[in-house]
């Protein structure tokens, strides 16, 4: 391997009384001095010469001074000028090399008389312990595959999401006696939910926040008695919300790596808050105060892992509401009335676990 030594650009003639005195038994081979023509030099600082003999005591013919230029050889990235064909002209010996990346060392070739000589020039910044963030990347991508590879992806401990809901349902009234009032509304529910949850062994018991608004779109009333009049969606005496609390009980089916299926039954508590009477728009001041308000929901739940501790959810489920309109209606006995509420959800939402899928 070829030994460099490193000089200070003065002139251009280069002393090698010092390789004599190093190699004596080439001492009659190597020239009292070697002169180089720099090249295009502009904006370069600290120009540097590395000066090396290269070839073997057997056949001292082939002995050749390897001089090669550092240009701003004290910043990180220095340039290193090449005599490819070593006449120590390096005005016609191409653009510079600089390294890039984390190279230990680089391979040039020079030639000389139709010989090759070959040297290599160290990287000052190479670093043994550096890892290219690419490979890096594809390291950790690697990883995060045999981790999932080899976990049960299954949800468990505690967990809480957020969500967007929309539906569609119907609100219907009806009596035994047929001189009485028959009629029904349908609406759409639009709001947000919140979810907290507990799951054990696939066994998931959560505690639900469901807040929306209701928009009535069309409204049927039939009657023969005085009662009659026409229902102004969202004006009258029908609720314009639903906000509603409840519990689920779950059971998640691990159907593949990342997705689960988990059917449910659930039990909600419902409070409804009243459009206000204003006698522009409202046919009446007399409002729906609904009491005994409770609700069965069951459907399924869509779930699929897309983080460490995350996942998103979808949400279909199928309700009756159990209520009571007091104070409407006085004079027709409460065991005669039949109310029914029916709507159907849909549940879009992301949920963080704590513990970890894989």
């Amino acid at each position: 391997e070829t030994q460099f030594r490193l000089f200070p650009y003065t002139s251009g003639t280069i002393d090698l009384s010092y390789l004599k005195a190093d190699y004596p038994e080439y001492a009659k081979t190597i020239p009292s001095s070697v002169d180089i023509v720099l090249p295009n030099m502009t904006s370069m600082g600290d120009t540097t010469l590395a000066v090396g003999l290269y070839g073997s005591s057997e056949n001292q013919e082939t002995i050749k001074i390897i001089v090669f230029i550092i240009g701003n050889a004290k910043s990180r990235f220095p340039l290193y000028f090449i005599d490819a064909d070593l006449d120590y002209d390096f005005r016609n010996d191409g653009a510079p090399y600089k390294f890039t990346g984390n190279i230990k060392a680089k391979l040039f070739q020079v030639r000389k008389d139709g010989l090759i000589y070959k040297f290599y020039i160290r990287n000052k910044n190479y670093d043994e312990n550096y890892v290219d963030p690419k490979t890096r990347l594809e390291e950790i991508k690697s990883m995060r595959e045999k981790e999932r590879a080899n976990s049960d992806h299954k949800i468990k401990g505690f967990g809480g999401g957020i969500g967007l809901l929309a539906g569609f349902g119907n609100i219907s009234y009806s009596y035994v006696n047929n001189n009485l009032v028959d009629y029904g509304v349908s609406y759409h529910p639009i709001g947000v939910s919140a979810v907290v949850s507990y799951t054990f062994k696939n066994v998931q018991l959560g505690a639900d926040l469901q807040l929306a608004s209701l928009n009535f779109f069309t409204s049927e009333i039939e009657t023969i008695t005085p009662y009659s009049h026409t229902i102004k969606p969202n004006a009258d005496e029908l609720p314009k919300g639903m906000n509603a609390a409840g519990l689920t009980l779950s059971y998640n089916f691990n159907i593949s790596n990342d997705f689960n299926l988990a059917p449910l039954l659930g039990y909600y508590w419902y409070n409804y808050s009243s459009n206000e009477y204003t006698p522009e728009i409202s046919n009446r001041e007399a409002t729906f105060t609904l009491i005994d308000r409770q609700a069965q929901s069951y459907g399924v739940d869509l779930k699929y892992i897309v983080g460490k501790n995350s996942l998103i959810f979808a949400r279909v489920s199928f309700n009756t509401t159990r209520f009571t309109p007091e104070g409407y209606f006085e004079s027709v006995d409460a065991h005669e009335l039949k109310t029914s509420q029916r709507y159907t959800l849909i549940n879009f939402g992301i949920q963080w676990q704590s513990a970890s899928f894989y």
